[in-house]
């Protein structure tokens, strides 16, 4: 029966790698080896392990039993399993704040300890800070803003390992200054952080000058800040010392700590490539319902609508790249929900004299493959406007308008075909992604100030 736990443990982990190749995770830095390369051999790897383990139960029969006791003695990390799942449920959640343009609103930020927190009623009454740096957007507007209509209420903290949580609390109203900025409601936790926040539900909020905790001292000194305290407050300490020994003094399955790695790799790339405060969408596909075969007078003005499909429009591309430095960030996912990441860290494109020639891309990092610097230098050409190298119209014969050359590597303006195709480059495609006979199905280009 031991024997049997071992095995299943393994066959959950083989299945997990399946499972993770069809989650949206990449890697934003290139590498030697793609990342499916590298999924493929870790794959390959436990495959190889599973039958080292079925063929030789005799020689791992003591092994298997170190492990166990191993897991049976360290019951507050309840096993590698549930290690794992807190991974794919951080995974899930970064997945879910990234897939749809949102109305967010930035309540308050901490990042490099560049402002100081432990500050007076009146400035948490009031505000402080930069909304582009650290800062707090003040009690009062936070009372009118949670009173006006119906808001959840989405954390996100990070520690120094790079580990992401959220928590996500689905109402959130705090009361008026009369009332002492009380939380009043926070609705129902869901995340991978753990509900640390449900504990300060009907409590004021306490500065070190306003004391209305309900503790014998003000915990707003006491702790150097200021919350909506109770008698102190709560936070989340996780370790993985006793799993990582368990791991070590068991070398037959030591590539599971490998497997994790990779796993919170992931969750930090991810991370570091969903939209942020400054980002401008400047296009999207989504869904095929906006038709991008168009004259030149549409991608001149722009078109769709920005909450689904839709082209900014090349004289605000123009503007925006020629007033202030940006990266360019493109976000493409196939249809088997393997999401991708391109990014370009300088982005200039000309006026429509000049055919809004594309001037400058800069370097390129990700995890997509460059499919965009063959572009560099070309004009912008349209199916009623052909500026590009070739003896006929790129944008006629591939269905799309682009910075054709003779003519493309990459063509997300093109026909919104549904996966794979028989249509040679003419679908939504990225060729050292999935090529040119593949549509994609979810496209952003991202204006980022850097």
């Amino acid at each position: 029966m031991e024997m049997a736990i071992l095995l299943g443990v393994l066959l959950i982990f083989t299945n997990l790698l399946i499972e993770i190749q069809m989650e949206e995770i990449t890697t934003i830095k290139a590498s030697r080896k793609s990342e499916n390369d590298i999924i493929f051999d870790l794959h390959e790897k436990l495959n190889e392990l599973q039958l080292r383990f079925i063929n030789n139960y005799q020689m791992l029969e003591e092994s298997q039993l170190n492990l166990t006791l191993c897991l049976n003695g360290n019951p507050q990390i309840n096993g590698i399993l549930e290690k794992i799942q807190k991974l794919e449920a951080k995974v899930k959640e970064i997945r879910k704040q990234d897939q749809k343009p949102t109305d967010d609103i930035v309540v308050q930020r901490r990042k490099d300890g560049s402002e100081d927190f432990f500050r007076p009623w009146a400035d948490y009454k009031h505000g402080f800070g930069n909304s582009s740096g650290e800062f707090f957007i003040g009690l009062d507007k936070l009372n009118k803003l949670t009173n006006s209509r119906p808001y959840e209420l989405l954390i996100r903290i990070e520690d120094w390992d790079d580990d992401c949580r959220f928590a996500r609390y689905d109402q959130f109203i705090i009361g008026t200054e009369t009332e002492k900025y009380i939380l009043k409601e926070l609705g129902k936790y869901s995340g991978s952080a753990g509900d640390a926040l449900s504990y300060s539900l009907g409590q004021k909020f306490t500065t070190k000058d306003q004391d209305n905790d309900h503790c014998s001292k003000n915990c707003a000194v006491e702790f150097t800040g200021a919350w909506w305290y109770k008698s102190a407050h709560r936070g989340l300490e996780e370790t993985q010392q006793n799993l990582t020994q368990c791991l070590n003094e068991n070398p037959q399955i030591n590539g599971i700590l490998e497997k994790i790695n990779n796993l919170e790799m992931s969750v930090k790339e991810l991370r570091e490539n969903i939209k942020k405060p400054g980002d401008i969408v400047i296009q999207r596909r989504i869904d095929g319902s906006v038709d991008f075969f168009r004259p030149w007078a549409d991608y001149k003005e722009g078109f769709g609508n920005s909450s689904g499909e839709f082209f900014i429009g090349m004289d605000k591309l123009n503007k925006l790249t020629n007033t202030r430095p940006y990266e360019l960030l493109i976000v493409m996912e196939d249809w088997e929900n393997d999401r991708r990441y391109a990014r370009y860290d300088q982005f200039i494109i000309g006026t429509e004299t000049e055919k809004y020639i594309l001037k400058e891309l800069g370097k390129y990092t990700g995890s997509a493959g460059d499919s965009l610097s063959y572009s560099l230098g070309q004009k912008f050409s349209t199916k009623d406007q052909d500026n590009d190298v070739w003896n006929k119209n790129c944008a006629v014969e591939f269905t799309g308008a682009w910075w054709y050359k003779d003519c493309h590597r990459s063509n997300l303006n093109g026909s919104y075909l549904n996966g794979t195709t028989t249509e040679y480059a003419k679908g939504v495609d990225w060729e050292y992604f999935r090529g040119h006979y593949y549509s994609l199905k979810f496209v952003e280009m991202i204006l980022r100030p850097t």
